[in-house]
């Protein structure tokens, strides 16, 4: 009987326990069975339809491989591991005054890339002579910049001559997992089901993570790019990237370009939304146009009245409506942050409430229904303070049964404004505390703050 278990990862790890258990182990198989576990743990999400290839989700399979001798499973994990197929990498860059990056980008893919192509679009700076003069290998090709990324991308497409294809931008390199890459891609490259694309992840300026880059995919499943702007591989243009197998990967492409300072360089806003008005009159039911050019409109500091136009357009034109949307999940966020930005609260309530119901995986739908009557409260609660403690000054004989001194509501007020937030003023109240009861109570709770925070220090 024939078992499919090159990328089931449970397989292997039931092998290492099965080995590891004996009286006299195979280091040899030991080793290979470790290698094959680890870069199969690069691998992060994958589409559905691949489950069956990488999980134990296939009971029978799990019960006929349980009931294996050692013998006979340590046998089919040989004759697995044997196999020793090896791929070739074109990695291929886009450049136009890259002389800021290109060297840092090409240095981190120079030691696992068979062949670097890079196509400039008529670059004015150094970035040509630094390519020629650092790095001779690479082949340089010139093409006249025509407002279409997809253009270009293509155009390195053709032009490469390897089994798998890694689309690489001048702004970013690649940096953990870069010594395992090949023996991956060299796994998957017989992978069963077409069209495979593999992602790394993209880690931005910020720290945010991008986790569907689809960057990485073999040549012969014939994908090519759409979009002049943010473009896409694509394989069937009208499923618009649907019919994609995806495997995201923990990989990681470090981005920088999107850095305030650098995008002015660059003037790269003005660009990008010019060319995504273009793809919104191409493709206008397609959710992922529209939040570009928001995204974009955004950063640009154009007013929330149009960038939430624009989201509103694009939500009331998207094909299948009824169906998950990446570019709408990531929508329906940007509107929950200017929501939040200009404290428009009902609206960010109904916002999150769609977020959770839609895609209840994304933890950010939990944040925006929170984060609402966070604010709110916490703004009634400061009011509420303010005009305790303007009442408290306009009385001029005071008494009272708790504490003729008032120190109750100092330590009240007190402990409002920490929970508030204000730290200056709650020691203000703090310190006219004179009672010891009132000062230990208070003392015990900044000593265990204190404690806290001195842990959580010591942590970084």
């Amino acid at each position: 009987m024939e078992y499919s278990i090159t990328y089931n990862q449970d397989v292997f790890k039931a092998g290492y326990d099965r080995l590891t258990a004996l009286e006299n182990v195979d280091v040899s198989l030991v080793n290979k069975v470790i290698k094959r576990i680890e870069l199969l743990g690069y691998i992060n999400t994958f589409s559905n339809e691949l489950t069956e290839l990488f999980t134990h989700e296939d009971v029978e399979l799990e019960r006929q491989l349980a009931g294996l001798t050692d013998t006979a499973y340590f046998d089919l994990l040989r004759k697995e591991l044997n196999r020793n197929f090896k791929s070739s990498l074109s990695v291929v860059i886009m450049t136009f005054n890259e002389e800021r990056c290109i060297e840092r980008c090409i240095s981190s893919i120079d030691m696992i890339a068979d062949e670097i192509i890079v196509l400039d679009t008529g670059s004015t700076d150094r970035t040509v002579d630094i390519i020629k003069t650092r790095f001779p290998r690479v082949k340089v090709l010139h093409q006249a910049w025509s407002d279409d990324f997809s253009a270009c991308r293509n155009t390195l497409i053709e032009h490469s001559s390897c089994d798998w294809i890694f689309q690489l931008d001048a702004d970013e390199y690649l940096s953990s997992g870069k010594e395992c890459i090949r023996e991956f891609l060299d796994l998957f490259y017989s992978f069963p089901v077409a069209p495979l694309i593999i992602s790394p992840k993209i880690v931005n300026h910020d720290n945010r993570h991008l986790d569907f880059t689809k960057r990485i995919f073999r040549k012969k499943d014939n994908l090519k790019y759409f979009g002049v702007i943010h473009e896409e591989p694509r394989y069937d243009m009208s499923q618009r990237g649907e019919d994609l197998l995806q495997v995201t990967t923990e990989f990681i492409i470090y981005h920088d370009g999107y850095q305030a300072e650098i995008i002015d360089a660059k003037n790269k806003n003005v660009r990008n939304m010019a060319l995504q008005h273009k793809m919104i009159a191409i493709e206008p039911d397609n959710m992922r146009w529209h939040y570009f050019l928001a995204r974009e409109q955004k950063a640009a500091g154009y007013s929330s009245s149009v960038i939430v136009s624009i989201i509103d357009q694009g939500i009331t034109k998207r094909l299948n409506a009824s169906k998950p949307d990446y570019f709408h999940m990531l929508s329906l966020i940007l509107l929950a942050q200017i929501y939040e930005e200009e404290a428009r609260f009902d609206e960010l309530d109904d916002v999150s409430k769609t977020l959770m119901e839609l895609y209840p995986n994304c933890t950010d739908g939990l944040y925006y229904k929170l984060i609402g009557p966070y604010i709110c409260t916490l703004s009634k609660l400061n009011q509420l303070t303010t005009h305790s403690i303007q009442s408290l000054v306009k009385i001029e004989a005071s008494g009272s049964v708790i504490n003729q001194q008032k120190e109750h509501l100092y330590y009240l007020y007190g402990n409002v404004y920490w929970g508030l937030g204000n730290y200056k003023r709650a020691f203000y109240f703090y310190n006219l505390i004179k009672d010891p009861q009132i000062r230990s109570d208070v003392s015990s709770k900044l000593q265990f703050v204190q404690e806290k925070i001195n842990q959580f220090l010591l942590k970084e």
